[in-house]
């Protein structure tokens, strides 16, 4: 009788504090980072209760999260609410969703980064992190309640939804998760198995048919000092996942992928594996028939990336492959590969217009067609190779003259740091046939041009080259300058003088270019030149000579005229002029001396 008395005085007890508003105020009430809802729940032996519609939602500084579980049977220690811990020490669930996402600063709370965020009831639509110093709440005002829940088996997962990446499915999850807000997170671990379940971003489909088992553990770790260094150390994964790959999001193609997965402490470990296979791949105006990327963990990390016929904005491959080699990696602390190999093999360019448009250079390139190949390969930071490209038919247009004719070009890349820059010396350039567009009487032109110093800069989208040539005549030096038909007839003899030998060096970047000290001789005549273009406009001077007559012609702003009188006075000046406010090498742009 004693027994069935304190039974039933626990019955009573257990669902006037379950049913009522109890138990969910004494949890909310003081801890509002964590919030406990349930439609009902009832308890008939001590200790162990059983809930309807349970959600667990949460949120620090730089996250939220949502648990819901349709059913559940828990075996909880009550003891531990009076220290506010809410610990379930054996849970049974049936029906789970969980989504999680971070909370974003103003600027970055627009357009796509929103598309494909879980909504999460309780929460403003928009996840913003708060504004203002952090309320760290210190030890001896510390009053939030726990989440522990121990020894987990959900069945019936319906969903797990992470920022944009959004799975769905029949899945069953296990493990024990624990939660200190503000103070500690550990994952230890979490298990979750997939049959047939789909993974979509941004609302858009990645996979569908995915198979396998991910095991994932966290912590502890002080979210306080979550930063990337210790939260891979704090992270261990391991994943054997396969499935079917179609309408990659925003791409389409069909295929398969495989992943086994070992990471330890943010180490990727021995064994893991990545092999990828698409067909008929098609993003934007890009299409291949063929993507194969497979990535091997051993003594050494062994990746490789293939593509075969792969075309777009006008132009074509027949194939191309990247090989690299690293060491293992560390997520915490990444690093480049030790060796990268790059190889472009049977490249046709069917039309230049379309390929200059997509590089930027739209309204340069008018027309055109060729080939093209390369070859690289070496540490990243100095990657040593060649690229040859040959262009028929090609027409261009400079200060507003169309130019018709042939190139070919013969890049040896000495050194090229792919955060930094190229050293492209020993560059050659071949042109042939080259004419005024619609000037069926001017002779075609040539030269042969060699690049002893050259280099590209990427941050600053710079090159700096020296050069030499041997040309047909000095036409296209004057077409920096004028046109030929707006000069007197015997200065135009003197820009048509043949066998032209020439030096000088250049340097350009987006919105300037500077022409230093070019020298042009041939045929009993010589040019020196100098040019300066910015958004201030157009300034340059040029020294004609032939047979001891002098003449200076100049550029300014665009208008030409010709100096007679004290022609090697006037040349000297205006390059001082453009020497003091021409760019030093490497840098952004013009920059006046003060």
């Amino acid at each position: 009788m004693a027994v069935a008395a304190a039974w039933a005085l626990w019955i009573v007890a257990a669902q006037a504090f379950l049913w009522t508003p109890l138990l969910r105020s004494l949890i909310n009430a003081h801890t509002p980072a964590v919030h406990v809802e349930y439609r009902s729940a009832w308890s008939i032996f001590p200790g162990t209760v059983q809930v309807r519609g349970l959600v667990i939602t949460a949120q620090d500084r730089h996250m939220q999260w949502r648990l819901g579980i349709d059913s559940a049977r828990a075996s909880i220690a009550m003891g531990q609410l009076a220290s506010k811990i809410f610990h379930a020490t054996r849970v049974r669930a049936q029906g789970v969703t969980f989504a999680m996402r971070h909370r974003l600063v103003e600027r970055e709370a627009r357009g796509a980064n929103l598309v494909g965020l879980p909504a999460i009831e309780g929460f403003p639509a928009v996840p913003l992190q708060q504004v203002g110093p952090e309320d760290e709440i210190p030890d001896w005002r510390y009053h939030l309640f726990s989440i522990w829940l121990e020894n987990v088996e959900g069945k019936g997962v319906r969903q797990v939804w992470i920022d944009r990446f959004r799975l769905e499915g029949q899945m069953e999850v296990a493990g024990a998760f624990y939660l200190k807000p503000m103070r500690q997170v550990l994952i230890a671990p979490a298990e979750l198995a997939l049959a047939g379940s789909a993974l979509t971003f941004s609302g858009g489909a990645v996979a569908n048919g995915i198979e396998g088992k991910l095991r994932l553990r966290l912590g502890p770790l002080d979210p306080r000092e979550a930063w990337p260094e210790r939260f891979f150390h704090a992270l261990g994964l391991e994943a054997r996942l396969r499935g079917h790959l179609d309408d990659l999001v925003e791409a389409r193609g069909s295929g398969e992928v495989a992943l086994v997965l070992g990471l330890e402490a943010g180490r990727v470990l021995q064994g893991s594996a990545f092999d990828l296979s698409l067909a008929d791949l098609a993003y934007r105006d890009l299409r291949a028939a063929q993507v194969e990327a497979h990535l091997r963990a051993g003594p050494a990390l062994q990746a490789r990336l293939s593509l075969r016929d792969a075309r777009g904005a006008g132009a074509a491959l027949a194939s191309a492959q990247v090989e690299a080699q690293a060491s293992p990696p560390d997520l915490a602390d990444p690093a480049l590969p030790s060796f990268l190999s790059v190889d472009l093999g049977g490249g046709r360019i069917a039309d230049a217009r379309a390929l200059a448009r997509r590089l930027g250079a739209g309204g340069k390139i008018e027309r055109g067609h060729g080939t093209f190949a390369a070859h690289l390969e070496g540490p990243p930071r100095r990657m040593t190779g060649w690229a040859r490209a040959s262009l028929a038919g090609l027409r261009g247009r400079a200060r507003d003259v169309d130019v018709d004719g042939d190139a070919r070009i013969d890049a040896v890349v000495r050194a090229l740091d792919l955060e930094g820059e190229a050293d492209l010396s020993g560059t050659r350039i071949e042109v042939s046939g080259a004419r005024l567009a619609g000037a069926d009487i001017d002779p075609q032109w040539w030269a042969h041009i060699q690049l002893p110093r050259a280099h590209l800069r990427f941050e600053r989208l710079a090159f700096d080259a020296d050069l030499t040539a041997q040309c047909r005549d000095a036409r296209p030096i004057l077409g920096l300058y004028g046109h030929l038909k707006d000069l007197p007839g015997f200065v135009q003899g003197l820009f048509a003088m043949e066998g032209l030998a020439v030096r000088g060096s250049a340097a350009g970047g987006p919105g300037w270019f500077a022409l230093r000290d070019l020298v042009a001789k041939g045929d009993g005549a010589s040019i020196e030149a100098a040019l300066r273009s910015d958004a201030r406009g157009q300034r340059g001077a040029a020294l004609l000579d032939v047979r001891g007559i002098s003449l200076a012609l100049d550029l300014n702003g665009g208008h030409s005229s010709l100096h007679p009188f004290g022609p090697g006075d006037f040349f000297a000046q205006r390059k001082a002029e453009l020497d003091a406010v021409a760019p030093a090498r490497g840098r952004r742009g013009p920059v006046p001396r003060r």
